[in-house]
């Protein structure tokens, strides 16, 4: 019989099947790792955003996963316009009236809340996690 699945054919094409099976099977882990692992950095970006201040807190980096430990500013803002840095994409365009978590190294700013700042804006990170980060200090504006 040609096609017959019996005596040693039968114990080949099973051990053949198997071994295709563990390919695929391998094949497809490291595709699903490749993708986990691969992150695209964000592109040079910088926004020059009026915000009204919800929250400003001193929070401990490692609370975020940042290491080394360091005080970090964590501010809420809401964010009431948003302008362009020549030469950089704006990732904030169009995100006016929305509300962003800010963080910033800087730690001497009087700024409190309700008042209005502005500030340079950045977002660091990839398109799996990042986070906007303040450039500077912020500058109190009057409404």
């Amino acid at each position: 019989m040609l096609f017959s699945r019996t005596g040693l054919d039968a114990v080949d094409w099973k051990r053949g099947r198997r071994r295709a099976r563990a390919s695929i099977a391998a094949l497809c882990l490291v595709i699903v790792s490749a993708s986990l692992l691969h992150a695209v950095p964000a592109a040079p970006n910088e926004s020059l955003v009026v915000g009204e201040v919800l929250e400003k807190n001193l929070i401990d980096a490692s609370v975020l996963g940042i290491e080394p430990r360091q005080p970090l500013l964590y501010w809420k803002l809401r964010i009431i316009t948003v302008e362009n840095v020549q030469g950089r994409e704006n990732f904030l365009r169009g995100q006016e009236g929305k509300t962003i978590e800010v963080y910033s190294k800087e730690l001497d700013s009087p700024v409190v809340p309700s008042q209005s700042i502005e500030t340079r804006i950045t977002f660091r990170g990839d398109e799996k996690m990042g986070r906007y980060w303040m450039i500077g200090s912020p500058e109190v504006k009057s409404k």
